[in-house]
């Protein structure tokens, strides 16, 4: 019985959720109301308030929602053993992008976030979200920059919080870039050059670099 219960209370916490990503998307979250969304998932009102307080704290669940099949991916570069961190920096970028153009969810995720919401007011603790990924995605960034530096797979010489701090901008620039002019970017056909001009970049930017300490003698 409590197995049932809870399958049951998953699937209403899934459907709301798929309802509100739905209606976000296409109408916005201003123009979106509770009701909205459980008429849309065939629920009630009273089943929205039994899993989520307001359209913020929706809207956090579905980020969250968004984040977590790319843990594995961030594992495999940050990891100070991962033999090969810079390879795997790589391919989690690309798979980024790629979702971002072809998977369908996590597209609506980021419509949502970029374009349909804004982060104000009420949706104050979602900025604050925001915020905190941002400064998690970098940190991230930093310590597989650290790692494949390590292992001799990026110069010593590059300055690595700054390499970190560019290397989101640009990915992030990507994503928002797509949504706005989907024409222009195609990470299908062009992704893999887009990611080794990215690194390329790293590699051979001379002001990404720091001028090699000379020992006194």
């Amino acid at each position: 019985m409590a197995k049932r219960t809870r399958e049951a209370a998953l699937e209403t916490r899934s459907r709301l959720l798929d309802s509100a990503e739905t209606l976000f998307a296409r109408h916005g979250v201003s123009h979106t109301t509770l009701a909205d969304i459980a008429d849309a998932a065939c629920l009630t009102r009273g089943a929205i308030y039994g899993h989520f307080r307001n359209k913020a704290d929706l809207l956090e669940a579905l980020l969250e929602r968004t984040r977590l099949p790319l843990e594995e991916l961030i594992g495999a570069f940050v990891d100070p053993l991962a033999p090969e961190p810079l390879a795997a920096m790589q391919r989690a970028i690309l798979v980024c992008l790629h979702d971002a153009q072809c998977d369908a969810r996590r597209r609506r995720v980021f419509e949502i976030v970029f374009n349909r919401c804004e982060l104000v007011d009420e949706m104050a603790s979602v900025a604050g979200r925001m915020r905190e990924y941002a400064r998690e995605g970098v940190a991230n960034l930093e310590r597989g920059l650290m790692n494949a530096k390590r292992r001799d797979q990026l110069p010593p010489t590059l300055d690595v919080r700054l390499a970190a701090a560019l290397l989101h901008a640009q990915v992030t620039g990507l994503i928002r870039d797509s949504l706005l002019v989907p024409q222009r970017l195609d990470f299908v056909r062009d992704g893999e050059r887009m990611v080794a001009a990215i690194f390329e970049l790293l590699r051979h930017a001379p002001t990404l670099h720091a001028a090699p300490v000379v020992e006194p003698a």
